[in-house]
């Protein structure tokens, strides 16, 4: 009797020692534990293996599915899985793809390109873009066919094509020793513009990048930017309404609004 009675504490414990290491571990183990057969029929034929058998179905199981209804998700900056997806779907819509989201383009020579972004794709004029720059490129097509197919990218709704933008225009400028405090200003201008379109990734990355080179801007040099930025923001919108592509969809999901509150911003938002 003692004997079957250790075997069934043995297992239980057993059970819950792996239960808790795994949860502990990763918050998908327990549909994991619930739904794989750790019990075979055909083995258990000794009579404590198949009490301990029952009580895991009776006792650990539901327990085990009531945690996993209850267990919180897993929060990061972007907030729950969930919330994160949210993120990076409107991340997408902006034209922000990352790197693994570019890499079915990766493969596609100038033509297919250029095709792609003759049907308005989007991905396409920031995958062709970034090509035109490359070391592969650079020679024969560079900032010259880059920068403006960047402005038609921002005119089909992307913002991170207005970041890329501000980006090659001051590299250019530096690479040609024309930098200025003017050519400094249009940069930010165009950081906010994107900024206006509730994108606040550029406006964040000029942020870090002025505390760096310890650049301080004043209150007049803020209100240029606010009103040069405010001009580049029509000029893409009228543009984009001759091409019958309508207004600009500016929304901005709760989830992204919440992320964004952690960014840090030289200048705000829309005034």
């Amino acid at each position: 009797m003692k004997t079957k009675y250790f075997y069934i504490f043995f297992l239980l414990v057993a059970f819950g020692s792996v239960y808790f290491y795994v949860y502990a571990n990763n918050e998908n183990s327990i549909a994991f534990i619930v739904d794989n057969k750790q019990f075979n029929d055909n083995k258990l034929h000794d009579e404590p293996v198949r009490e301990a058998r029952l009580l895991y179905r009776e006792v650990a199981i539901p327990v085990a599915e009531k945690i996993a209804q209850s267990a919180p998700e897993v929060r990061t900056l972007a907030g729950t899985p969930s919330e994160a997806e949210v993120v990076r779907k409107w991340e997408e819509s902006r034209g922000r793809f990352d790197e693994e989201s570019l890499k079915d383009y990766a493969g596609y020579g100038l033509d297919t390109l250029k095709s792609l972004v003759e049907n308005g794709d989007v991905k396409a004029m920031i995958a062709l873009a970034r090509l035109y720059v490359s070391e592969q490129y650079a020679g024969e097509y560079g900032v010259k066919y880059s920068m403006p197919l960047l402005k038609v990218a921002a005119i089909h709704g992307s913002s991170y094509a207005m970041e890329l933008y501000a980006i090659q225009y001051e590299a250019e400028h530096f690479v040609n020793g024309t930098s200025d405090r003017n050519v400094l200003l249009e940069v930010l201008s165009w950081n906010n513009a994107a900024a206006l379109r509730g994108d606040v990734y550029p406006n964040n990355s000029a942020t870090l990048d002025l505390r760096r080179k310890n650049i301080q801007l004043n209150a007049e040099e803020i209100q240029a930017i606010r009103n040069r930025s405010a001009e580049i923001y029509q000029q893409l919108l009228s543009e984009r309404r001759n091409m019958g592509l309508g207004d600009f969809d500016d929304s901005v999901p709760v989830e992204v609004q919440k992320y964004f509150a952690y960014l840090e911003t030289y200048i705000g938002s829309k005034k």
